[in-house]
């Protein structure tokens, strides 16, 4: 079995350079913001909070009202296949069982799920929010 890293391994992911822009568009300090999100967002990959609660706290952290759905869909629209490793794995999916582990929030990874069908790359995979 060979197991992959689904960000930044088998899929770009655009999501520091998507937050960067946020930082920007709102003036943030963008240490602040990376440290405050990153506290949050471990939380959320444990499935401890909601990613909408996630966006809650960046809102009241920042006094910015963040749009949870908008951020979202941004963020699926940055998370773009990989395609040498995605010819990799189909090549080696014909000879042994390939499977996934990654860290997301239940509320990224169902808007992923829907864009991609990664029964169609992969066995069987871990997302973090659901151990």
């Amino acid at each position: 079995m060979l197991i992959f890293d689904l960000s930044n391994v088998c899929f770009d992911v655009g999501e520091n350079e998507f937050l960067k822009e946020l930082c920007i568009l709102h003036n943030l300090d963008e240490s602040h913001f990376f440290s405050y999100y990153k506290k949050y967002l471990v939380r959320a990959e444990k499935d401890e909070i909601s990613s909408k609660e996630l966006w809650e706290a960046m809102s009241k952290e920042f006094n910015i009202s963040f749009n949870h759905d908008e951020i979202v869909e941004e963020l699926a629209k940055r998370f773009i296949p990989k395609k040498n490793m995605i010819e990799l794995i189909k090549k080696v999916r014909d000879k042994v069982r390939v499977a996934f582990l990654t860290n997301y929030c239940k509320g990224y990874w169902d808007k992923l799920s829907k864009k991609f069908n990664f029964d169609e790359f992969f066995d069987f995979g871990i997302v973090s929010y659901q151990v």
